[in-house]
């Protein structure tokens, strides 16, 4: 069974026990015999068996737990007679379902309710704002007007860049956009990145670059979809870097795996030379709205979903996503991929 399950008499004896108990508990040892409290340690729990025997009725709580892991059970006991006439119950049957998953995803779903409600609600108040002013006077004042109106169409961008990124990402979690994978010219592709953002680098005094190996000609890739992953990510070089270079390289590694032997795959990277990011935020990069610094990254026109785009077209693709950077001392994001159509 994947739940976990046990039997215990009344007094908290542990008459039977499966080993998906022990495995959510991290208990190695026979347990049989002992009481609930001895190996289980848990209050909670302890409460929901004693509510059953007292009430002689079904009882559940959801609990959570830290060892071996976090996880989130619902603990249920049950009340059970033995033999079926007797009238005093014999014991409690207590089980365990595994809601982890369900508790984040449901965490989850809150934070990006939570998120797009401020998201929106910040560009359509200072539409608001500045529209009621130009309305009771300010249009006739030429000197402010025009940077009035700069900022409301600025934030109407802003609110249609989140649309665009929310609708974006639905859709590949859907399924809706499919990866339709060809031989896909790594060069032109990364060209089409460069040129497409090269007026905006320059505006900073940026140096985009590349550096393909040479005997790297194709990969199997879905070309529109590989270009905008790396127009997301060397973008955010670009935002995050005040001086030096965004630089896309790549190249060919090998991995000798034990279990699997010599791999052969692909790195493509981007690296620039900006600020960097603390360790601590690495783990997180790439969810929804997630930002290191959030209002920086507001004010430079992020949505905050461009990183959960690319982590999710990485994904479809079969690829695997890596971030790696040290605060003040740039970023390198990694795409790697482990199979080759031609070298």
């Amino acid at each position: 069974m994947y739940d976990g399950l046990m039997l215990i008499d009344t007094e908290g004896r542990i008459l039977l026990c499966n080993p998906a108990v022990r495995r959510f508990f991290g208990i190695e040892s026979d347990i049989d015999g002992m009481t609930l409290m001895e190996t289980l340690r848990n209050a909670e729990l302890m409460d929901v068996f004693s509510g059953a025997v007292k009430k002689r009725a079904p009882v559940s709580r959801e609990i959570e737990i830290t060892y071996p892991q976090k996880r989130h059970l619902t603990a249920a006991a049950v009340p059970f007679y033995y033999p079926a006439e007797r009238k005093g119950i014999s014991g409690i049957v207590l089980s365990f379902h595994d809601v982890t998953r369900l508790k984040k995803l449901e965490d989850v779903r809150k934070d990006f309710v939570a998120n797009v409600s401020h998201e929106i609600k910040t560009p359509i108040t200072a539409i608001k704002g500045f529209a009621e002013t130009l309305m009771e006077g300010a249009i006739c004042d030429k000197e402010n007007a025009g940077r009035f109106l700069l900022t409301i169409r600025n934030h109407a961008e802003r609110l249609n860049s989140l649309v665009e990124d929310l609708l974006t990402l639905s859709r590949i979690e859907l399924g809706d956009i499919k990866i339709k994978k060809t031989a896909v010219n790594l060069n032109d592709a990364v060209d089409t990145v460069l040129t497409t953002l090269r007026d905006k680098a320059g505006a900073k005094g940026l140096q985009l670059k590349k550096d393909i190996q040479t005997d790297i000609c194709e990969i199997n890739a879905d070309k529109n979809r590989l270009i905008q992953i790396l127009l997301n990510i060397v973008d955010n070089g670009i935002k995050f870097t005040e001086k030096g270079e965004v630089t896309i390289t790549v190249k060919s590694e090998k991995i000798d795996d034990e279990s699997e032997g010599i791999r052969n795959f692909i790195e493509i990277s981007v690296e620039d030379t900006g600020i960097g990011i603390p360790k601590q935020h690495l783990s997180r990069l790439g969810e929804r709205f997630y930002r290191v610094d959030r209002s920086r990254s507001r004010d430079l026109g992020g949505t905050g979903l461009g990183l959960a785009i690319v982590k999710h077209l990485v994904k479809a693709h079969g690829w695997q996503l890596r971030i790696e950077s040290a605060q003040g001392q740039g970023t390198r994001a990694k795409i790697i991929i482990p199979f080759v159509t031609k070298i």
